[in-house]
């Protein structure tokens, strides 16, 4: 019996792109960490990480999802 097709592996990550993301991360975690979520906005992250708004916004699709990654990027180094 044949094996079903896989899926084709991702293209390996931009460096670049990589090192974007996590710059985005860790603006988003120091600012979140100073002023809350509420009072934390798009902008402000997107300025202190020396990205466009448009661009933060290829990484992430709102406010939320950042804040999920921040999440996820704070429990992982208190894991490890």
């Amino acid at each position: 019996m044949a094996s079903p097709p896989r899926a084709p592996a991702p293209p390996p990550e931009d460096p670049r792109r990589a090192a974007t993301r996590a710059r985005v991360i860790d603006e988003a975690t120091r600012l979140f960490s100073l002023y809350g979520f509420r009072r934390t906005s798009v902008y402000t992250i997107a300025s202190a990480a020396a990205v466009a708004k448009p661009t933060l916004y290829t990484y992430f699709p709102d406010k939320d999802a950042l804040f999920l990654a921040v999440c996820e990027h704070v429990l992982e180094s208190i894991l490890a």
